[in-house]
């Protein structure tokens, strides 16, 4: 049994209420853009102490301007956030014209942002894109006394040697009171009857599901937070809390009650 003493993690569900409009705009220079994800790691170490903080967990926001600028950073600043984390998804394609159109995003942006690496981010020979704007596909970092870890499900990486590492990883993260993991697609199976290309959204291979629901649980993670599928989803398995949420800014589906604009508050006490 999970014992988590002082640990009290709170998850809300922060529902957009609006209406989708996509337009797509690019800055003239680019110069800042690069390391996103290391840069603002040490913004996050400097900014917290062991007072608590709070985090958005968000996906699936595809140069979503009407959605994710002008709504959900609104809404993220009057939660009084520390970081926004995001679980990958964030630009239409891997384009470079989209990656410059989400340096305008983080423009705005007082928070420091993270990001998991997503099915779009690679796609139109994106990798390398992410790799010189965000950084490593795959990587973790501690603040006070949580650990992060976050993956790479585009299979972009080799896959034994990214099962190795999170072994590694996990076994550094048993020391720390609070364990996340954060990862494109989830490791669970999710009703998809909806879809046509259910097998791409979440993990098809059930070994790996098992693989990583098994040794999630054995290094007791508190939250493994999901996007891809463009649903909230939340349902704990052996203990661990999973959740999907695929739903800040890019296309919903039609006439389906799991399918909303929205964040994740998560505050966390010490």
């Amino acid at each position: 049994m999970k014992s988590r003493g002082k640990l009290y993690i709170l998850i809300f569900i922060i529902i957009i209420l609006v209406l989708i409009s996509y337009k797509i705009y690019a800055p003239f220079t680019i110069q800042d853009f690069k390391s996103v994800n290391v840069r603002n790691m040490n913004t996050i170490r400097e900014k917290i102490k062991n007072n608590g903080y709070s985090f958005a967990v968000v996906g699936n926001i595809e140069n979503s301007i009407a959605i994710f600028d002008n709504r959900i950073l609104e809404k993220t600043k009057q939660n009084n956030i520390d970081f926004i984390i995001s679980s990958g998804n964030n630009v239409r394609d891997g384009d470079e014209s989209k990656y410059r159109v989400f340096y305008r995003t983080l423009e705005k942006l007082k928070t420091p942002f993270l990001t998991a690496v997503g099915k779009r981010e690679i796609t139109d020979g994106g990798s390398d894109n992410f790799y010189k704007y965000f950084g490593p596909f795959y990587y973790s970092f501690q603040i006070d006394d949580s650990y992060f870890i976050f993956l790479d499900t585009t299979e972009n990486t080799n896959l034994n040697w990214q099962q190795q590492w999170l072994r590694n990883e996990l076994k550094e993260a048993a020391a720390y009171q609070k364990k996340f993991v954060i990862m494109n697609k989830t490791p669970i199976k999710v009703d998809t009857e909806y879809l046509i290309d259910d097998s791409i959204k979440y993990i098809g291979d059930q070994q790996l599901r098992n693989f990583y629901q098994d040794i999630f649980a054995e290094y007791d993670i508190d939250a493994v937070f999901s996007s891809n599928l463009e649903i909230f989803h939340q349902q704990e398995i052996k203990g661990v809390d999973y959740y999907i949420s695929g739903g800040a800014g890019g296309e919903l589906i039609f006439d389906n009650d799991k399918s909303f604009y929205h964040y994740l508050l998560v505050n966390v006490n010490q």
